[in-house]
């Protein structure tokens, strides 16, 4: 009598090789694609922050929550505004946000400046999720890095 797998065996065996990887690949391939698209949100509405700064004549900020959310502030009285697309006005993301500063508000030209209104002389680093985000004294400056 010979010795070896059936057909059935074979075919049953490739079925459960494939849920398996049905399963876990896409866990194993996607790492790291949240946090980047938490950094690309990020940096999108600080571009509408400023724009909405540059159109409302500023005073437009984003201010963090805590170590998780933040949202988009309009006007000196703390009218939290949605930002479009959005269900709520509080933003979250994956793991974490961190900033030195806290609330980030933009003048009249897009430029940002502290809640009191003194410019920002240095690039300020928003770590999105463990990935940078520089905002920069200039008008319309959004770096990202890793």
């Amino acid at each position: 009598m010979k010795s070896g797998f059936t057909l059935i065996e074979l075919i049953i065996v490739i079925v459960l090789i494939a849920i398996l990887s049905i399963a876990v690949g896409p866990k194993i391939f996607t790492s790291g694609y949240k946090q980047s698209a938490d950094q690309i949100k990020f940096a999108t509405i600080v571009r509408y922050a400023q724009h909405e700064a540059m159109v409302r004549g500023g005073g437009v900020c984003i201010e963090f929550r805590d170590k998780s959310h933040y949202y988009y502030v309009e006007d000196s009285s703390s009218n939290k505004i949605l930002v479009p697309g959005e269900k709520s006005e509080n933003i979250q993301v994956q793991e974490s946000i961190n900033s030195s500063v806290s609330p980030i508000c933009f003048d009249f030209i897009g430029e940002p400046v502290y809640d009191n209104g003194s410019k920002i002389m240095d690039n300020t680093t928003i770590v999105v999720d463990g990935k940078k985000v520089v905002v920069t004294p200039i008008a319309g400056g959004v770096i990202l890095n890793d």
